[in-house]
């Protein structure tokens, strides 16, 4: 919503270069998440009250 406001981007974004940038970003963040949940050991973590 940031990049349809007048006031960053006079004419908004185009339906293309919306999907491509929400295609990117998802990739990363799911990237990012693989990386991260492979990282951890969650066998070993005991449940702390």
């Amino acid at each position: 919503m940031f990049g349809r406001a007048s006031t960053v981007i006079t004419s908004g974004v185009d339906p293309l270069g919306g999907i491509v940038f929400a295609l990117c970003l998802g990739a990363a963040a799911m990237l990012i998440g693989s990386w991260r949940f492979s990282r951890m050991d969650i066998l070993s973590k005991e449940y702390e009250s």
